[in-house]
């Protein structure tokens, strides 16, 4: 039996749907000096559905090395293994939900207006 099978494109509103079925999220990024500067927009929505995610070792995904298993390619089976053992403990569900509120795009935003009043580069009124 085929465990891995390619559905097509999907839209926008429709991958919550699929999410619902996942087991674990995965972020195998090969890291060249282009991933090594990305910030993984997969890594937050996986982590706002409660899954488990395991990366390959980016930067941004290693902030989060406390919810996110980083693995190296050869690791990454081992790895992906061990997510699925700790899939259904409802803390680290509830602490990966909570990462992934704290960094939503409100949040984010707040933060760079913040920082930016605090520098004087753009005026308290906005």
């Amino acid at each position: 039996m085929a465990r891995v099978h390619w559905l097509g494109r999907k839209t926008y509103a429709e991958l919550p749907r699929y999410v619902r079925g996942f087991d674990v999220g995965l972020i195998p990024f090969t890291v060249t000096p282009l991933t090594l500067a990305a910030s993984p927009t997969k890594l937050f929505e996986y982590l706002a559905s409660g899954l488990p995610v395991v990366s390959t070792p980016l930067p941004e995904a290693q902030r989060f090395g406390d919810v996110v298993a980083i693995a190296e390619p050869m690791e990454f089976e081992d790895a992906v293994s061990r997510a699925l053992v700790g899939a259904r403990d409802s803390r680290l569900r509830a602490r990966r939900i909570a990462l992934a509120r704290r960094n939503d795009w409100r949040q984010r935003v707040d933060s760079i207006l913040s920082y930016m009043k605090m520098h004087g580069v753009i005026d308290n009124e906005i």
